[in-house]
């Protein structure tokens, strides 16, 4: 189902409205945005793309007051021709946030309390005068799920089941403008179609306006009206979406869709020699309550070659990577690892995965340490993974998505292990720095001869890498 052209044209008089002129946003000295104009009266889905780095989520964050601690924002914001400063104090956004604009997060995993109930979190953003009459059940049914849902944590649902209960959450304050930031990067496609269905689905019931943003070129050509291009903090192109993606004119758009073609069609040559096994899983099996995440898996992989898993969320495969490295344990099964040092694996998120309080140097050199290794081995470690010496002392908020993955990787190898277990590592990441990143794994297999566990939902991605796959379902 697209969204391009649904309601386009309308100008209903119960649109929201938002001008933004010259929005500028530094944190630290350094320019994130730098004169945005943005306007939008109309009930159109606008897609908004560009690589890691470029500004989106600050963007995003601009519009819903969720700027980070120590920005400071300047320029004009009218909503429905009503200033809304974006450096507001946060009593002022109130008053914005949820209830004009909701927001869908990119990670479900970060976006709701463990501790929390998913029914409760989806109350919590309703108005107290409103709560004894909102239909929970209803907000459920409405994102697909059963009544059941409320009374379930978090780490009891799938992906899909989780961004759907941060959809619901958005939904409940009937806001009048819709923002999704990256919502479907970590679902497989089966899960992420049936999301993006499910907000085209809200949109055309609720006649609301949608922002998405995505590094998929693919996914805001064929769900938004119009298209935004982001690049060092400033709107390189803009227009309807088939214009600026079959006709792009500026070079970084052209750059975006080359990498696209690139993604989807190129293939490394395959380097695997018949070595050694370095790890063998039996009959791995675990059971959450009554759900069987894993139903006696088996793997195995030898040393240099990398092996890749694939299936839809909540198909077990990073249930699986976590009782390899035993960050969970498994009911039943062995795991045998007969490599040097621990595995390390890369996590999906470069926003969570790294200590906020610690400069890149700590993080390094404190993997060095895990490993035995000295920390004289720091540049070397720099040097795999592509990362310049003046990130040393800085912390990771102040560098970008696909600086902040360069550095995950470059933890998971200072140590020297022999495998490396990447979990959906390169897809919170836009296409320009995907590409790169993969290519700096397939380097640092080769020349350390490393075995690489491969997991991911993007078959184009592990096409590029991986000389054998699992295909995961239902924990099997």
């Amino acid at each position: 189902m697209s969204g391009r052209g649904r309601g386009a044209g309308q100008g209903a008089a119960g649109f929201i409205s938002i001008s933004l002129k010259g929005l500028r946003v530094r944190i630290g000295g350094k320019g994130i945005l730098n004169g945005i104009d943005f306007s939008l009266n109309e009930n159109l889905s606008i897609g908004i793309v560009g690589e890691s780095g470029s500004g989106k989520t600050m963007f995003a964050r601009s519009l819903t007051g969720l700027l980070p601690a120590g920005s400071r924002a300047a320029g004009e914001y009218l909503i429905d021709g009503r200033a809304a400063a974006p450096g507001a104090k946060e009593r002022d956004w109130r008053r914005i946030r949820g209830r004009e604009i909701g927001l869908i997060m990119q990670d479900p995993f970060t976006a709701l309390d463990p501790l929390g109930k998913c029914g409760a979190q989806i109350l919590s953003g309703v108005p107290k005068e409103k709560r004894a009459s909102f239909d929970l059940e209803k907000a459920l049914a409405e994102v697909g799920l059963p009544a059941s849902a409320a009374a379930r944590y978090p780490f009891e649902l799938s992906g899909g089941m989780r961004q759907r209960v941060v959809i619901a959450a958005a939904l409940a304050t009937e806001p009048r403008l819709l923002i999704a930031d990256e919502a479907t990067t970590a679902l497989d496609v089966v899960t992420q179609k049936e999301i993006l269905d499910l907000i085209d689905e809200v949109r055309a019931r609720r006649g609301m306006p949608l922002i998405m943003i995505a590094h998929d070129i693919n996914l805001v050509y064929e769900r938004t009206d119009r298209i935004l291009v982001f690049h060092g903090g400033e709107v390189v192109e803009s227009g309807p979406a088939r214009e600026v993606i079959e006709h792009p004119k500026n070079d970084y758009t052209k750059l975006l869709t080359r990498a696209d073609r690139v993604l989807n069609q190129a293939a490394y040559p395959v380097y695997a020699r018949a070595g050694r096994p370095i790890l063998s899983v039996s009959g791995l099996t675990k059971r959450f309550g009554e759900q069987a995440a894993l139903d006696g898996v088996s793997i195995c992989i030898r040393e240099g070659e990398c092996v890749g898993v694939v299936g839809e969320s909540g198909s077990g495969k990073t249930t699986l990577a976590r009782c390899i490295v035993s960050l969970t344990r498994a009911d039943e099964g062995s795991v045998r690892y007969f490599g040097a040092g621990s595995p390390q694996i890369v996590f999906q998120d470069p926003y969570s995965s790294l200590n906020p309080a610690h400069t890149v140097r700590y993080i390094l050199e404190e993997a060095l340490a895990a490993g035995g290794r000295p920390k004289s081995e720091l540049d070397e470690v720099l040097r795999l993974a592509e990362l310049p010496r003046e990130f040393l002392d800085r912390k990771p908020e102040s560098l970008s998505g696909g600086q902040r993955q360069r550095i995950a990787i470059a933890r998971a190898f200072a140590p020297r292990p022999e495998l490396i277990l990447c979990d959906e590592s390169v897809s919170a990441l836009d296409l320009v720095v995907q590409n790169q990143i993969l290519e700096t794994i397939e380097k640092l297999r080769r020349e350390r001869n490393l075995a690489v566990l491969f997991i991911t939902h993007d078959l184009s991605v592990v096409r590029m890498l991986a000389s054998r796959i699992y295909v995961m379902r239902e924990g099997k």
